[in-house]
């Protein structure tokens, strides 16, 4: 009877210390997680962001307005990342636009379609 006391003991105290430290876990990586999406949605990666950061100050503090040059818009940003399938987003394996080496840039797209 005795044994099956200390088991019931260890079980619980297993669970509360697992539990305490999912829940930061979780956190974290949720946390990550939507910082990654924000820099897909930006069509930025992390270096880009700070860089980004650095370029707009300067920008602003001579009076212009700063955007990244390979930021296409949100839909057009997902899909230079995961391909243009939308049922192989879950597992993008599809074959990606360009060389690798010179990407598409907002400079790119005629202004017509920009304004409409």
């Amino acid at each position: 009877m005795e044994g099956s006391l200390v088991s019931s003991y260890s079980n619980k105290t297993t669970c509360i210390i697992g539990g305490a430290l999912l829940f930061p876990l979780t956190l974290a990586l949720s946390v990550l997680l939507g910082w990654q999406i924000y820099l897909i949605l930006q069509n930025k990666t992390t270096i880009e962001y700070h860089e980004g950061v650095r370029a707009m100050w300067l920008e602003e503090k001579v009076g212009n307005m700063y955007r990244h040059p390979y930021d296409l818009g949100v839909y057009e940003n997902l899909v230079s990342v995961v391909g243009p399938n939308i049922f192989c987003w879950l597992c993008p394996v599809s074959k990606f636009k360009g060389s690798g080496l010179r990407f598409p840039t907002a400079f790119d797209i005629p202004i017509s379609t920009t304004l409409t």
